[in-house]
């Protein structure tokens, strides 16, 4: 068997409007055994979260999220964030957010095991609904364990070729 719910508050609903944003929660537990099209649980799992983002002016919004995992064998895994966007004007959002996640396996090799503190940045220009480009980079602050780094930079496109067909 399995059981879950959701959450979603949408915060100017039940404030009146003096704070908008929205909040997300989830429960999920799957017993061993439980079984569908595409996944097959051979250990029981429980994996519970809450998200979400908060409007702080018309051009900056917090974001927050926190999940945590775990199974039957020991295997867990908690990641947790909080952020910003700031809408720069002239088509450019600025995303920040600082990370943490802790693995923990067992059974597993070692580099599977401990924690790691990241931080990341992404700058997106919009010319409109149909292009989007964007960079970003990440650095680890801090780790422990025997979990690597995961410093990376990049660049990125949406574009929507037709109706039916995006490219990313």
């Amino acid at each position: 068997p399995s059981a879950g719910t959701g959450l979603l508050a949408i915060l100017a609903e039940i404030t009146g409007g003096a704070v908008s944003g929205v909040i997300r929660g989830h429960y999920d537990k799957k017993d061993q055994g439980f079984v569908t099209a595409d996944y097959n649980a051979t250990e029981g799992s429980r994996d519970y979260g809450l998200s979400g983002e908060i409007d702080v002016t018309d051009r900056t919004r917090l974001t927050f999220g926190h999940t945590d995992w775990s199974d039957d064998s020991g295997d867990a895994r908690k990641d947790s964030q909080i952020g910003f966007e700031q809408d720069l004007g002239q088509a450019f959002l600025l995303e920040a957010a600082l990370g943490r996640t802790s693995r923990t396996v067992p059974l597993g090799l070692p580099r599977e095991n401990g924690s790691r503190t990241d931080i990341g940045l992404r700058l997106t220009w919009t010319r409109d609904e149909d292009l989007s480009v964007y960079a970003f980079g990440q650095a680890t602050l801090s780790t422990t364990g025997a979990l690597r780094e995961n410093n990376r930079l990049g660049l990125g496109v949406e574009a929507r070729l037709s109706d039916r067909l995006t490219f990313e």
